[in-house]
């Protein structure tokens, strides 16, 4: 039961704030707690009202437990090429991580030495975000990973290979490299579950790559594009190196800049 509007999973928030507050939330009374968030998301203030709302909680109703570490109260969902769409206007992530049914990211992964590497996401995202079309989407993403699963060329000028990660805005984004500082996180990645992922290519009609090199490669845990995912999508980590910083410039003119901080990536923060 997905919300147009926002993309928010409407029955999977039910369950989960139900689970968290000892509720009896309806279907019918979480999509009317969509439709206040809506105008929460109309704001200009690239999310902050919104990202408050995550960390506090709405009129006493908590959406996200940042205590439960163990999962058992929050749930997890991916899913992919969920559409985002406002009128005419729409686009479809890769792949979009849930929590509690909100998405919260979206992950934009291309293949090794393809033909203008990164720059051409980077260009098509910095469109996207001044579409005021989908300023609901923009207001309600916290992080976005682009990758092309290749090591980075810290030669090059404009980044083309690697695999990035940005904070959401309204303007030109920065693509932020990420170099994980505790060994020990990827290593404890445990081993794929193969009945997992016979059903998620499947599911995604790619069941034939399964055997061929490339896959094979790709699906190792400390490629580019794994370590990152592994890195910030971490729940001690997920959304709490969120930072919202007031910048004048040299005429008076005062902007809002949102950030992801750049912290010990060893080190899991609380809100």
């Amino acid at each position: 039961m997905i919300d147009e509007d926002t993309n928010i999973f409407v029955d999977l928030l039910c369950v989960a704030i139900n689970r968290i507050n000892w509720a009896e939330f309806t279907l019918e009374d979480t999509q009317k707690l969509v439709n206040e968030f809506k105008v929460i998301l109309d704001n200009g203030d690239i999310g902050r009202a919104f990202y408050s709302l995550l960390i506090n909680g709405y009129n006493g109703i908590k959406l996200i437990d940042f205590d439960d570490y163990k999962g058992e109260k929050n749930s997890f969902h991916v899913v992919t090429e969920l559409t985002y769409k406002n009128g005419t206007d729409e686009f479809r992530p890769d792949i979009i991580p849930l929590v509690n049914g909100i998405p919260l990211a979206f992950i934009e992964v291309k293949k090794p030495n393809n033909k203008n590497g990164i720059k051409t996401e980077y260009d098509r995202i910095n469109t996207r975000v001044q579409n005021k079309k989908f300023r609901h989407f923009v207001n309600l993403t916290q992080i976005m990973v682009f990758s092309n699963n290749s090591p980075y060329d810290d030669n090059e000028v404009i980044p083309l290979e690697g695999a990035f990660y940005a904070a959401s805005g309204y303007n030109k984004l920065f693509f932020s490299h990420f170099r994980e500082e505790d060994p020990n996180l990827i290593a404890s990645v445990p081993e794929a579950d193969e009945e997992k992922g016979h059903f998620i290519l499947k599911d995604n009609n790619l069941f034939s790559i399964k055997y061929t090199p490339e896959y094979i490669t790709n699906r190792a845990i400390d490629t580019p594009t794994n370590s990152i995912i592994t890195s910030l999508f971490s729940f001690e980590r997920f959304l709490t190196a969120i930072a919202y910083v007031e910048k004048t410039d040299e005429n008076g003119i005062t902007r809002l800049e949102k950030h992801l901080m750049r912290i010990p990536s060893s080190l899991p923060l609380k809100p």
